[in-house]
């Protein structure tokens, strides 16, 4: 498949990538106190299928934790607690990504793009 083909196929997913994912995420402007919390939010995602009833239930209770030490951190520096919404707003937008993802892997079999097997099963790993 020629670049002007996969470009041809592929570019409106990445513009919607950028116009709704990325530049929404850059104008939240977090500092690192906040892009900490969001990584260990996503990490501690609780909505995979492939995990046990008790690691799910530490996924929620971290989840909690996070969410309490960053409104903690808010209240200490005297920043408006209502700045965690920024923080859930940027979850619900990489959750949005993750389905523009799989969609993407799914066109690149329709179309006989090359996607490495390992990347495939990774990115296509069902969510409850």
């Amino acid at each position: 498949m020629k670049n002007d083909e996969v470009l041809k196929i592929f570019e409106p997913y990445w513009n919607s990538y950028y116009a709704h994912v990325a530049y929404p995420l850059f104008d939240l402007k977090f500092d690192q106190m906040e892009l900490m919390s969001l990584l260990s939010l996503m990490l501690m995602d609780p909505g995979y299928t492939n995990i046990s009833n008790k690691c799910h239930q530490m996924c929620h209770s971290l989840r909690k934790i996070i969410q309490r030490e960053l409104k903690g951190y808010y209240l200490e520096r005297n920043l408006p607690p209502e700045r965690m919404f920024r923080v859930i707003e940027a979850l619900l937008l990489m959750e949005k990504a993750d389905a523009w993802l799989q969609e993407e892997v799914q066109m690149c079999g329709i179309y006989n793009v090359p996607v490495d097997d390992e990347f495939q099963r990774m990115v296509m790993t069902p969510k409850l």
